[in-house]
C-alpha cells in the first residue's frame, strides 16, 4: 500500500523494504497472516528471497515492521486531526475518521468485514 501519508522514516527505507512492506500491508489485510506467503510476495514484488531476509529475520519479523508503519501512519493520520484546535472536540474525531476512511479507500477493510464493524462507531459520530 502507497497511502497518502509521507512518513519522515519512509524516505530513509531502502525501496526494496518499501515495496515489501506496501505489498505486504496489502496481503496480510486481505489474507491474513497465516495465509500469507513469503514466497508470494516475493513473486508479488520481484524481490529475491536473500533480499527479503536481508531486511528481515524473519516472516514474523516482517509482520511487526508491517504492523509498526501501519500504525506510524494511522497515528500521523490521528495527531494532524487532533491537532486541529480550531475545531470542536467531536469534530477532530469525525474528521480523523473520515480522513481514515478516505486514507484507507475500501482497498483492503470493506472486503474483509472491518468496514462493517466501524458502522456503530460511525453511527455514534454521524459519519456515513
Amino acid at each position: 500500500m502507497t497511502g497518502p501519508l509521507a512518513l519522515p522514516a519512509d524516505e530513509s527505507l531502502h525501496a526494496t523494504k518499501r515495496r515489501l512492506l506496501d505489498v505486504g500491508l496489502a496481503t496480510l489485510l486481505e489474507r491474513g497472516y497465516n495465509a500469507t506467503g513469503i514466497q508470494d510476495l516475493l513473486v508479488a514484488t520481484n524481490v529475491p528471497k536473500g533480499s527479503f531476509y536481508h531486511h528481515f529475520a524473519s516472516k514474523e519479523d516482517f509482520a511487526l515492521h508491517v504492523v509498526g508503519r501501519y500504525l506510524a501512519e494511522v497515528h500521523v493520520l490521528l495527531d494532524q486531526s487532533l491537532s486541529e484546535q480550531e475545531r470542536a472536540p467531536l469534530e477532530r474525531v469525525r474528521l480523523f475518521f473520515e480522513r481514515l476512511g478516505q486514507q484507507q479507500d475500501g482497498r483492503y477493510f470493506r472486503r474483509n468485514g472491518a468496514a462493517d464493524a466501524q458502522r456503530p462507531v460511525r453511527r455514534r459520530l454521524r459519519l456515513r
